[in-house]
């Protein structure tokens, strides 16, 4: 019958891998790269509002593996996302991204 799998498909990359293929590994990895680049910002700023953002995006990330919901529910995944839009735009447009090295002195310091 048409939409059966012989498998079950209830995480939320169970259903993104059967239809996309090996592309929803790239669509992980996006929301990874992404909380990435807000942990570096808060490492940055030093405002522990931004790691938990990229945190909370990190397990929802993970949460995905089992829930389809963490992904495809709109308060759950794209409030997150937004958040890590919202800090990422307000870091390139106060030009904290464009400082030459400011990512690769992060990188390289262990502590903030």
């Amino acid at each position: 019958a048409p939409g059966r799998r012989p498998f079950a498909v209830e995480g939320a990359v169970g259903v993104l891998l059967p239809q996309t293929g090996v592309f929803a590994l790239a669509v992980i990895g996006a929301y990874v790269w992404i909380a990435w680049r807000v942990l570096l910002i808060a490492r940055m700023t030093g405002n522990d509002l931004h790691a938990a953002a990229a945190f909370a995006l990190l397990v929802m990330v993970g949460t995905g593996l089992f829930q389809e919901e963490a992904y495809f529910a709109p308060l759950a995944h794209a409030m997150f996302m937004a958040l890590a839009g919202m800090i990422i735009g307000a870091a390139m447009r106060s030009g904290l991204l464009d400082r030459p090295g400011a990512a690769a002195s992060v990188l390289s310091s262990g502590s903030r």
